[in-house]
């Protein structure tokens, strides 16, 4: 996955370093768990949670396991240079759901992935209405 990333979301405001993967044959699912620092605003107040798709049958998403604050995190722990802008830290896991076959794997996990991470920024990121951007709303 670290290998991966680079030529994907990994090209955003996040720095992501992938760090375990734990599969429940008895649930049929898998756990992925990883780090993502940034060192651009994040949303005032974030804190550890589920995510949870929106609509009638909402689905989990992604956790939030743990947020270090930018004054608690330390840039070079953290993977960045030790001169810029306050950083925030955050531990996230992703929970991918089972597939049907082995052709699937590739596609359905990494789609499920990309939803997962996607929420997780989202959710850490500030609106960009509040940070002076515009929204744009998809046709």
């Amino acid at each position: 996955m670290n290998d991966l990333c680079a030529d994907t979301f990994c090209e955003g405001p996040f720095l992501y370093h992938f760090t375990d993967l734990n599969c429940s044959f008895a649930d049929s699912t898998c756990v992925l768990a990883f780090d993502m620092v940034t060192d651009d605003p994040t949303r005032p107040g974030l804190q550890p949670a589920r995510i949870v798709s929106a609509g009638a049958e909402s689905t989990e998403l992604a956790q939030l396991l743990e947020v270090v604050p930018p004054s608690d995190c330390v840039r070079d722990e953290a993977g960045l240079d030790s001169d810029g802008p306050p950083c925030t830290a955050i531990r996230a896991a992703c929970v991918l759901t089972p597939i049907s076959h082995a052709g699937d794997f590739v596609r359905s996990n990494w789609e499920q992935l990309c939803k997962c991470v996607e929420a997780v920024e989202n959710t850490a990121l500030p609106d960009p209405v509040a940070s002076g951007a515009q929204a744009q709303k998809a046709p």
